[in-house]
Order: C-alpha cells, then structure tokens, then sequence
C-alpha cells in the first residue's frame, strides 16, 4: 500500500527532441522580410520558434476545449500550462448524479537553445492518455505560425521518463 501511495506521488515527464526546418530550400523573400537567405533563415529560426510559442492564441484539439499559458522562464526556456475541458460525474446526498466541469492539467517546458531543443511533457492521464497527443497539438499550432517564416518543426518522443518527487 505505501507503495501505492509513493507510485501516485510521482510526476513523471516524457522527454521530446524536436527540429525546427526549412519547408523549402528555396525560400520567397518579401519585401519586408527579416530573411536574406536560407542561411538567415537557419540562423534565426529558434528565434521565430520563440516568436511562435509565445503568441499561441489557441490551441485547437477536435475532441475537448482546450486553455493554455505560455510562461517564460529563462532565455531559452518556457513553460506551458495546458488544461483539457473534461466532466467529473460525482454522486450528490441525495442519491443523484451531477456532472461538473473540470479543467486538469499537465506542465510543459520547452528548451529553445539551438543546441538543446528538447521538451518535457508532464503525464497527466486526467489531461491526456498519450502525451504525443499533446506534442501533436503542440506541433500543428506552432507550425501554423512557423509557415509565415517558411519553416515548420518536429517533435519526436525520446524514450527516457524523467521523474520527479512531489
């Protein structure tokens, strides 16, 4: 039993490399653009990336409203708070069921150094059964921002778990 409650305890975190690239090698500068070339573009891309991630407006997911926080922790690093709409049922005194709104969620922070690029997300079962579905969400959003630059990224989960105590 005490190790139950020890296993409970536990917040475990998936670990994500990604990659930020090009969506052509030839890219179309506008006038206006802070690009000179593809190799500009390869140089400032991790800039555009932080750009993307903290002007998230809404993260969009078929199956459930979702609510989101992109918080700065560092120069390189961020947190993102991010809570599934979900319904708790629970059973009233008297004897009725009453469903309730409920918003669980899941913490995930981002390295953005160029020679780093990886992501925890925290495995929250109330949020998400997978958190590749939150990578997913993640990636489609950015990317919607990303193609202004001409670039897109790439999660990939690393199959390490990284755990931490409560």
């Amino acid at each position: 039993m005490e190790y139950k409650k020890q296993r409970d305890k536990q917040i475990i975190f998936h670990s994500f490399r990604y990659q930020i690239l090009p969506t052509t090698q030839t890219i179309q500068l506008r006038f206006d653009s802070p690009i000179k070339n593809l190799e500009d573009l390869k140089k400032k891309k991790n800039e555009f990336f932080a750009e993307a991630l903290s002007g998230m407006k809404r993260l969009s997911y078929s199956r459930t409203e979702l609510n989101h926080k992109v918080t700065k922790i560092d120069k390189d690093c961020y947190l993102i708070k991010l809570a599934a709409k979900r319904s708790l049922k629970r059973s009233t005194k008297d004897f009725k069921e009453e469903e309730i709104e409920n918003w669980p969620a899941t913490s995930i922070v981002i390295n953005n150094n160029p020679d780093v690029q990886k992501m925890l997300i925290q495995f929250n079962r109330k949020t998400f059964s997978d958190t590749t579905n939150i990578a997913d969400i993640l990636q489609d959003s950015i990317n919607e921002a990303l193609k202004e630059y001409q670039l897109h990224v790439i999660f990939e989960k690393i199959f390490d778990e990284v755990k931490f105590w409560q």
